[in-house]
């Protein structure tokens, strides 16, 4: 017996354990669970009148002052 030969038996063998399982329980079935969604929050409006707005991979602007003499720019 082969190896993929072998799993599909366990596999199969798991299978049938948990239909019996499933008979011997009256045929009832567990329901799933319920999928929450979760309202992400709205981001803060912010004030970005005199802010540079160099935008990072990820979408944050930079909070430096427009035209500011740093080489970096602040994320926040």
């Amino acid at each position: 017996m082969s190896k993929v030969d072998a799993m599909r038996a366990l596999k199969d063998a798991r299978l049938a354990e948990q239909r019996k399982a499933v008979v011997a329980a009256g045929g009832a079935r567990p329901a799933p669970a319920a999928t929450a969604r979760v309202a992400t929050p709205a981001p803060a409006e912010v004030d970005t009148e005199g802010l540079c707005g160099h935008r990072n991979m990820g979408g944050r602007a930079c909070t430096r002052a427009t035209g500011h003499a740093e080489k970096s720019h602040r994320y926040g």
